[in-house]
């Protein structure tokens, strides 16, 4: 456009300003010293080396002003442009669109005296109504990119704020796990102790008895005795018991905690994960079949596969289970290729075909009135398809219980017939 003016106004300046929010900003201007137009990117008009008298002036009064001579016009005589660069033809026109003023053209040459004549003025007139819808377009449509950039970055960070709150839900979901581990050690460890400590007791109590004896009958010190051998017998078997749980619950807690990959027992991991669980099933008729060969191992990560079995209990505990008195779990795995294949069953109330498509989905749940979060099959699918590098799918219909099948990959040992049927209460 600004080629277009200089060519039909006889210009050798010509320089383009737009109107933005309170001033004007110099977006274009062409030199005597060169024929190319020089794109200035929203110059501030401050700092634009022009006729500032002049140009207010136009803006004032959305008019356009002709000067032939311009150094001596007495209006403008105290414009400091106008004192040092003593221009003769000037000419100034405002670009006016419904009213409303949308920049200035302002054309320059210093050639000639009176070089703007009537017909080039009516020529700029008609060039400049067409700018006029042509930069309001252009603004219109800039106003658009800048919103819609806005925008989509507000939605960016609404994503990412989303996937944050998620993470933190997710976390919380997987401490909330192992807090119900902690439980399981209190549980499962409280009895053995209890033995222990009722054992050691009754033995301290005997022990006490023969001592204040001043010669204790053969058959009191031989009685004593045995006494004696069972108590520490219990107490033994008891303590034993004792230990080997808290190493169980203790390579679970690492394992869930650490994420480590390595090498693990398909069926002793699986009978720890339950035993941790036990308070879950406390007062409950409930029950869990697991069939898995004995000597079955996997290279991967046992804390991640702790969570998924986790998160698969309790969906049957919280949601499968549900006014049903007596459920069953059960729990079938073999080794399939070069993994494992792993399939879940309940025999709760199931899901309908909707519910089964989208169970999977982060905060999808069925029990929000109940504080359901949602989370805990989107974490089972995340963990299985991202950490493990598996595949998950689910099968489920109202009143048929439901049916997850996994297959997993990792180094699987073991034959599929050495399957050994182990009920958990």
């Amino acid at each position: 456009m600004m080629a277009l003016v200089v060519e039909n106004a006889g210009a050798q300046t010509g320089v383009l300003l737009l109107k933005r929010d309170s001033d004007f900003t110099v977006e274009a201007e062409t030199r005597p010293d060169s024929d190319e137009v020089t794109v200035l990117n929203a110059m501030a008009f401050k700092d634009a080396d022009l006729p500032r008298s002049i140009i207010r002036f136009v803006e004032r009064f959305s008019e356009p002003i002709v000067l032939d001579d311009a150094a001596n016009e007495e209006r403008f005589a105290d414009d400091d442009y106008i004192r040092y660069r003593q221009p003769k033809s000037v000419l100034c026109m405002p670009i006016m669109h419904q009213n409303t003023l949308m920049g200035i053209l302002y054309a320059e040459n210093n050639l000639v005296y009176g070089g703007f004549t009537r017909q080039r003025l009516e020529a700029l007139r008609v060039i400049s109504s067409q700018a006029a819808i042509a930069l309001e377009n252009a603004m219109l449509y800039e106003d658009l990119e800048a919103r819609v950039q806005q925008r989509t970055a507000e939605l960016e960070n609404s994503l990412n704020d989303l996937r944050a709150a998620q993470k933190k839900l997710v976390e919380s979901e997987k401490m909330a796990s192992l807090g119900g581990l902690v439980a399981g050690v209190a549980h499962e460890v409280n009895t053995p102790i209890g033995v222990s400590v009722t054992a050691a007791s009754f033995l301290q109590e005997k022990t006490e008895a023969i001592s204040n004896q001043s010669a204790p009958a053969e058959a009191d010190w031989a009685k004593y005795l045995q006494t004696a051998k069972d108590s520490t017998q219990l107490i033994l078997t008891n303590l034993q018991r004792a230990a080997d749980l808290v190493k169980s619950f203790k390579q679970v807690a690492v394992d869930q905690s650490a994420e480590k990959r390595r090498t693990f027992n398909v069926s002793q991991y699986i009978d720890e994960i339950l035993v941790s669980m036990g308070p879950r099933f406390k007062r409950t008729q409930h029950e869990v079949t697991v069939n898995c060969p004995e000597n079955l191992e996997i290279d991967s990560f046992p804390g991640a596969f702790a969570q998924v079995v986790t998160n698969l209990v309790m969906n049957s505990l919280v949601h499968g289970f549900e006014d049903i008195e007596q459920g069953r779990i059960t729990i079938d795995v073999y080794p399939e290729k070069e993994g494992i294949r792993l399939q879940y069953r309940d025999n709760g109330r199931g899901m309908d075909e909707n519910s089964a498509a989208r169970v999977f989905e982060p905060f999808f749940t069925t029990r929000r009135a109940h504080g359901g979060a949602g989370l805990g099959m989107h974490v089972v699918y995340n963990i299985v398809t991202q950490t493990l590098g598996g595949t998950v799918e689910c099968q489920s219909a109202p009143g048929d219980g439901v049916t997850f099948d996994f297959y997993l990959p990792g180094n699987g040992g073991g034959s599929a017939k050495e399957t050994e049927n182990r009920d958990h209460p």
